[in-house]
């Protein structure tokens, strides 16, 4: 739809992490604006999510949480046709 052309997903990083307990707290990715996803949810959605979080640690506190993130992008060329005509 946007004219590219040779469009491809590539991953540029991977990032793995492990916690266990009260560490996991720690992790700088749990911050709601440290990935897009967390971005996009509302206030009570991300509250609700720390709250699980809690519950997971009162009801065990030496759970071990991980976390692998894979950070993709799309790449594409423009299309002759659509260079040419400006857009």
């Amino acid at each position: 739809e946007a004219g590219l052309v040779e469009v491809e997903r590539r991953a540029i990083e991977t990032i793995e992490a492990g916690w266990t307990g009260e560490a996991v707290l720690t992790d700088p990715f749990l911050q709601k604006h440290a990935t897009s996803q967390l971005a996009l949810l509302d206030e009570a959605a991300y509250a609700a999510g720390l709250q699980r979080l809690a519950a997971a640690l009162a009801q065990d506190p030496t759970r071990r949480f991980r976390t692998v993130l894979r950070m993709e992008m799309l790449v594409g060329k423009a299309g002759i046709r659509d260079f040419v005509a400006g857009r």
